[in-house]
């Protein structure tokens, strides 16, 4: 065995062994503890017997154990890309909701009061129409029309 496969079960051992540990004390998703450690034993073995994967490639129409190693690693990086991004935007889209029913519930009105609270009439007339803000101005363009 070389040195770089001594480094590689090692780093491929540790993982499996927190992964494990990982689905047993229920830390993480059940799933994604799975999954993590499933590939952990893979990595692991491919570093055992890397002609293995050549045997594996051929069956699948590809030449050398080595592309197909590159090939699965884009597509993964490209699923978990998708993934990830998946997930921010759901994330974006709760937090724009959540800020968007807060903004409404504290909103104030023009004159600084809060808009769920209302003030004693004390008789003297001095309610504010909350709707009759006036006419807009009038905007004068410097444009005649049909010239």
């Amino acid at each position: 065995m070389s040195v770089f496969q001594y480094i590689g079960l090692t780093v491929f051992g540790l993982l499996a062994a927190s992964n494990f540990r990982r689905l047993l004390n229920g830390r993480s998703a059940q799933g994604a503890a799975a999954a993590w450690l499933i590939l952990s034993c893979v990595g692991a073995a491919v570093m055992l017997a890397p002609d293995a994967t050549t045997g594996v490639a051929r069956a699948l129409g590809i030449r050398r154990g080595a592309d197909l190693l590159l090939y699965t690693s884009i597509l993964t990086g490209l699923v978990v890309t998708f993934l990830v991004y998946a997930r921010m935007r759901a994330t974006d889209r709760q937090i724009t909701l959540i800020v968007r029913e807060l903004a409404i519930e504290n909103a104030r009105r023009p004159d600084g009061h809060e808009s769920g609270v209302t003030e004693p009439d004390d008789g003297l007339g001095s309610e504010v129409d909350f709707f009759d803000q006036g006419s807009p101005p009038a905007v004068d363009s410097g444009m005649e029309y049909g010239s």
